[in-house]
C-alpha cells in the first residue's frame, strides 16, 4: 500500500504512517493491479475550497484501509470520489483497474 495525504489547502504534514511494510509514499513490486488506486486525486469545490490535494494511494485486494483525519480535512470527500457520489477535479482513480469519473484523467483500461 503507498499512502500520500497532503490534507487541505494549508497542511504541509509528511505522508501518514502506514501499517504496510511497503510504507507511504512506495509502490508494491508486484504486477498484481491495486483494487483501488488514487493518483494525485484533487477536488476543489467552486468558489475555490480546496477539499482534497493530491491524495495518492493504493489498496490491494484484501488490505484494509483506515482514513483518519480531523475535522474538514478531506476524509469524506476522498471516500464520496472513490464510490462517485462527486467527481474529482484532478488526478485519477481507479477501482479494478478501471478508470472512473468524468474524465479528469480517468480513463478506463
Amino acid at each position: 500500500m503507498r499512502v500520500s495525504f497532503p490534507w487541505g489547502p494549508d497542511h504541509h504534514a509528511a505522508p501518514l504512517p502506514c501499517s504496510s511494510a511497503w510504507g507511504p509514499g512506495t509502490r508494491r513490486m508486484s504486477a498484481a493491479r491495486p483494487a483501488i488506486a488514487l493518483d494525485r486525486a484533487s477536488k476543489v469545490f467552486p468558489g475555490g475550497t480546496v477539499a482534497v490535494r493530491e491524495v495518492t494511494l493504493d489498496v490491494q485486494t484484501g488490505e484494509v484501509l483506515v482514513i483518519v483525519g480531523t475535522s474538514g480535512s478531506g476524509k469524506t470527500t476522498t471516500m464520496k470520489m472513490i464510490n462517485r457520489l462527486i467527481e474529482p477535479t484532478g488526478g485519477t482513480i481507479r477501482v479494478g483497474g478501471r478508470g472512473i469519473g468524468n474524465g479528469h484523467g480517468n480513463r478506463g483500461a
